[in-house]
């Protein structure tokens, strides 16, 4: 079984190798520590090359002999009874020791050392329960996960509950091990920092910021992974697809539409004037792809303004109101990369649904259209949320409360602009229209 596992720490797979690690700590056996030296030498994985160092440290460690202790202190031989005690006094005696025995059990589990401290002595056996001993095992087994996955503060917590369970755990190597690796203290240096209140806030406050600043720090580097370069590429494909989807959807509507007034023309049970049916098929031929161009045009224009102009104020919004960490071309190659994919969905579903609209007559299972549209457009909106807590690495929650707060802004902008485009060009019609009829102005009084 031994040399199984050593031949596994040559494994390709990282995974097989850190098992093998672990099972070889766990195994005590001396032999294992030159290949475990070896591990901790030229590994690739700094993360395989840590944990074999500990347990080269845990079999090392455990094969130092603890003092034999006795389980328990020999009991304090009874006190005589005092001569002469009558049998109320030996009763109120005995009372009296019955309930000081019982505030002393009360006590903190921890023998101590001095009066003011509650730290286990070293070498010394504790009675401990069977259920608390699993307890702490399971919590000093959490706080090396912990520990290998770089949060120190979760993995301090779990020590600090293991000795609380099972203050036999300072004579454990194995938990010395971790201890030391957690605090990057050793011995009785470490236990003081686990020990001591004070110590331990300020430990947890450190180890968090250090997580949390390594977590952006991990964030920021896929962030600026993505360059100007790769926003131009996904651009440029979105601007293809909302200029053409347009004007596909304009000559599927045209052609389905023709066809269905030449179905229903000589129909009997369908009364259209011809003067009508003649002008509605003329207008419909009239309509082609160079007419429908200028239209995808303006409508490729609006959307890449629009969307520029919106995905700018969610970067504004993320960075400065919900304090999230990432970079605009990071934002706009995710967002434009995504819309990119499930555009031509929707302008696919589009096109099927007027189609069956004009071959069926309007018949309902045009709904059914309808409703797959509007249910793969509330998807893309939450998945764009979530695409922007992802980009900003602050959940999906913000995300959808900065694209939503961008939308509002970019549409009472628009309507603010409208509102004055539409009244000054009110106004000049009224004065142009007053110029060139002086006798509608109305009269002075």
């Amino acid at each position: 079984m031994l040399d199984q596992l050593i031949r596994q720490l040559d494994d390709a797979d990282p995974a097989r190798r850190k098992q093998a690690v672990i099972a070889l700590g766990k195994s005590r056996d001396a032999s294992a520590l030159k290949p475990l030296a070896n591990v901790y030498r030229s590994d690739p994985e700094p993360e395989i090359r840590e944990l074999a160092r500990k347990a080269g440290v845990y079999i090392k460690q455990h094969a130092e002999v603890i003092p034999d202790v006795p389980a328990t202190t020999p009991p304090m031989p009874k006190p005589a009874a005092p001569v002469g005690e009558s049998y109320t006094q030996r009763k109120m005696r005995e009372m009296e020791e019955a309930k000081r025995a019982a505030e002393l059990a009360q006590e903190p589990r921890f023998e101590t050392q001095e009066a003011d401290t509650r730290r286990p002595i070293r070498g010394r056996e504790y009675q401990v329960p069977k259920e608390a001993r699993e307890r702490a095992a399971k919590a000093v087994d959490a706080a090396l996960s912990y520990n290998l996955a770089g949060d120190d503060a979760k993995a301090m917590k779990n020590l600090t509950e293991a000795i609380s369970l099972n203050p036999n755990l300072i004579n454990d190597a194995y938990f010395n091990s971790i201890t030391a690796g957690v605090t990057g203290l050793d011995g009785d240096a470490a236990m003081d920092m686990i020990l001591d209140r004070g110590k331990r806030k300020e430990f947890e406050v450190t180890a968090k910021n250090v997580t949390k600043q390594a977590k952006i720090d991990k964030h920021m580097e896929v962030a600026t992974k993505s360059s100007w370069t790769d926003v131009m590429w996904e651009g440029v494909i979105y601007t293809l697809i909302v200029i053409i989807g347009p004007v596909l959807a304009g000559l599927v509507a045209t052609q389905t539409a023709m066809n269905y007034f030449n179905a229903i023309a000589g129909s009997a049970q369908v009364t259209i004037e011809p003067s009508i049916a003649t002008e509605l098929q003329s207008s419909l031929m009239a309509i082609t792809a160079a007419t429908l161009i200028p239209v995808g045009i303006i409508s490729g224009i609006i959307g890449v303004g629009g969307l520029l102009l919106e995905l700018v104020l969610v970067h504004f919004l993320a960075v400065s109101v919900f304090r999230g960490h990432g970079t605009i071309q990071h934002l706009l190659s995710t967002l434009l990369g995504f819309d990119n994919r499930w555009l031509p969905v929707m302008f696919l579903i589009q096109y099927l649904m007027t189609a069956i609209f004009f071959v069926s007559a309007g018949s309902p299972i045009t709904y059914c259209f309808t409703i797959i549209l509007v249910i793969l457009t509330l998807y893309v909106l939450g998945k764009t949320s979530g695409k922007i807590g992802e980009a900003y690495d602050f959940g999906g929650m913000k995300g959808c409360l900065a694209y939503n707060l961008s939308n509002v802004i970019v549409i009472g902008a628009i309507t603010a602009v409208m509102y004055l485009l539409f009244n000054a060009l009110g106004s000049a019609m009224v004065q142009s229209l007053f110029q060139l009829n002086p006798e509608m102005l109305p009269p002075l009084q």
